[in-house]
């Protein structure tokens, strides 16, 4: 994943990039989501990284090719109060294009009815199925990760836990 200067990924999740079965668990906010973006900060005095993003990946929905979200990565999103930092990628089978949402747009879009939930299989989870045309290429999630940057910044500034940023 592209990300331009002042921001890192890591994978933080239980599981991600790993190909053998790990334990359902999961400690904190970082490992229930697959990666972490951070924001670098570069004050006069030190660097520093703020979680700008939690990030998931997911697949579709096979019968009807909606890209479909574990509806209890929502309910988390929910209980620490992260709805606009939680954002979900998938890749898109038409165009090979990584597209991203938010967990507050999902939200958003079951309240209009624009998505539904679901079940892949009769004893899975629930899921929310979202389309397609509501996801955000990646260009778009690049902004807002730049927005939510600069909202960070000014806060920090304003409380005076950073003087002065570099670059």
């Amino acid at each position: 994943l592209y990300l331009p200067s002042g921001f890192e990924i890591k994978p933080t999740g239980v599981g991600t990039l790993s190909d053998s079965y790990l334990p359902y668990y999961h400690s904190e906010l970082t490992d229930k989501y697959d990666f972490t973006i951070y924001c670098v900060i570069n004050d006069i005095h030190r660097t520093l990284k703020i979680p700008v993003c939690y990030l998931d990946v997911t697949g579709y929905y096979y019968n009807n090719k909606m890209p479909c979200i574990l509806s209890v990565k929502i309910d988390y999103a929910r209980k620490y109060n992260v709805l606009y930092n939680v954002w979900f990628a998938y890749v898109s089978d038409d165009t090979g294009f990584v597209k991203f949402i938010s967990a507050k747009r999902v939200l958003e879009l079951l309240r209009e009815h624009k998505a539904k939930r679901t079940k892949l299989y009769s004893d899975e989870k629930n899921y929310y199925a979202v389309p397609s045309k509501y996801w955000l290429h990646l260009g778009r999630f690049i902004d807002k990760l730049k927005a939510e940057a600069r909202v960070i910044v000014e806060k920090l500034k304003l409380k005076g836990e950073i003087i002065e940023v570099e670059g």
